[in-house]
């Protein structure tokens, strides 16, 4: 189970959630694993990854292919995140 570890004045709040762990995200009720990464260029080549996106959005993607072919993804397909 990961913890809220703090919350700040400003309302943010702070975990021990490590940006470089694996995590399953489960899409139309199918566990898949994805890794954190910061950007693509920090991702092996054809691994999936997650991201934050510039529009500060979670973004699914699998370095230099398609996750969307590569995991069958289609517009308004349910997904969940565990950590």
């Amino acid at each position: 189970m990961q913890i809220v570890t703090l919350v700040t004045d400003f309302g943010t709040s702070d975990t021990y959630v490590a940006l470089d762990q694996s995590f399953a995200i489960w899409i139309n009720e199918c566990p898949l694993d994805w890794r954190w990464c910061a950007s693509y260029g920090f991702a092996p080549a054809h691994a999936p990854i997650a991201l934050i996106g510039s529009h500060g959005y979670l973004e699914l993607a699998v370095n230099g292919g398609s996750a969307a072919k590569r995991f069958n993804l289609h517009v308004g397909d349910r997904v969940r995140v565990c950590i």
